[in-house]
């Protein structure tokens, strides 16, 4: 639901599963679930001055595409990236390009990242 593209990948899902059942009792998942339901920021959205970016992808599976671009038009400033794809989650899919534009909004600038050093197998955590 979160990730289409993952739909076939059972590690990725079992995972997830043991995230969601780790992050919250079913109650207190229930309880989340009605409150987000129910929130409605939008009378204070052009309250808002902080500088604020919106990423949201263009086929999003879990809120419709038009939600991020209300979001851009109602809070002040705020800088409005519609990415390609499907996937709520940031961090599933091209994740790159959400990484580089949440730095260049930080920073002003994107900085090439240095090479990645791999740690050998035993640096790693076991969990």
């Amino acid at each position: 639901m979160f990730a289409p593209n993952l739909l076939s990948d059972d590690a990725y899902k079992r995972r997830y599963a043991r995230f969601e059942r780790l992050s919250a009792s079913p109650s207190s998942a229930t309880a989340l679930i009605r409150m987000n339901s129910e929130i409605d920021v939008r009378p204070i959205l052009p309250s808002i001055r902080v500088p604020t970016l919106i990423v949201h992808r263009e086929a999003d599976a879990n809120v419709n595409v038009e939600a991020g671009r209300y979001l851009a038009h109602q809070i002040p400033n705020a800088k409005y990236v519609e990415l390609p794809g499907n996937d709520h989650l940031l961090w599933v899919g091209n994740t790159e390009r959400v990484v580089d534009e949440v730095e260049t909004f930080l920073t002003g600038s994107r900085i090439h990242p240095s090479p990645i050093v791999c740690l050998p197998p035993f640096y790693l955590p076991t969990s």
